[in-house]
């Protein structure tokens, strides 16, 4: 007569044994099934995991995108800084060379005749042809905002008014 043994559970060692068999022959199924390229994944976890290496792979180009942009941006600004500080000091050299002509033209104390009024123009172009915002006819009020963008066209960096 083999020997029973009272199991916690009420069950018997055989019950038992069967249930453990069972599920090692579940687990070496499941394990021989991975081997051969199957997978198990009820929960979805790997297309989960793919979806955050996606979405992080898109931060990270958004992140790269905007980055260069705020370069494009920083060089643009930097550029245009250039260009109105060559504006600036062409204006004032060319301020200075009016300045020194004028006072010391013969004619400064007289009434003002054709050939001085024909330097003042001459150098009034000159000051246009750096800055075009600047001469904006005040007849019409749009004009110096519509000339103030066209900032870096009108002097490259590096030119002078004159060449």
């Amino acid at each position: 007569m083999p020997l029973e043994l009272p199991s916690p559970a009420g069950l018997s060692l055989r019950t038992i044994g069967l249930v453990l068999a069972a599920v090692a022959t579940l687990a070496v199924a499941v394990m021989g099934l991975g081997a051969l390229g199957f997978s198990f994944d009820p929960f979805d976890l790997q297309g989960r995991k793919l979806d955050r290496a996606l979405a992080g792979q898109a931060t990270a180009k958004a992140e790269g995108a905007a980055a260069a942009i705020e370069a494009a941006g920083s060089r643009d600004t930097t550029t245009r800084v250039e260009v109105a500080l060559n504006q600036r000091s062409a204006a004032q050299e060319r301020l200075t060379e009016l300045s020194a002509a004028t006072r010391s033209a013969p004619d400064a104390n007289e009434p003002i005749d054709p050939d001085r009024i024909d330097r003042l123009r001459d150098f009034d172009q000159q000051l246009c042809a750096i800055r075009p915002a600047i001469c904006a006819g005040a007849s019409d009020p749009t004009a110096a905002t519509r000339d103030a963008g066209n900032g870096p066209a009108a002097l490259p960096i590096g030119r002078t008014p004159a060449g």
